[in-house]
């Protein structure tokens, strides 16, 4: 009669235990998947705007007009001198 009572007792010992530990776990292991989709869904978001925000920025170089920094052109002033007698 001890053996039984030890695997009883074992038994429903294990099966408290199984009960807690899912009590516990399952609650944290929703709350991980939770994580892991806010993460996720947070990158999709940043790869959305990063993909947008090359797009506008390729657009807005390829139409802007050269800036006075990136222009290479000398400029030259030519100065004609008049004569007095064409004055006259």
């Amino acid at each position: 009669m001890k053996t039984f009572a030890r695997v009883a007792v074992a038994g429903v010992a294990g099966f408290t235990l199984l009960k807690l530990f899912t009590t516990v776990l399952i609650p944290l292991l929703g709350l991980m998947m939770g994580l892991v989709a806010l993460a996720v869904k947070a990158a999709v978001i940043a790869a959305v705007a990063y993909f947008v925000w090359s797009l506008v920025r390729s657009k807005c170089d390829r139409d802007a007009e050269p800036r006075a920094s990136e222009m290479h052109e000398k400029v030259e002033i030519v100065v004609e001198e008049t004569s007095e007698e064409e004055g006259d």
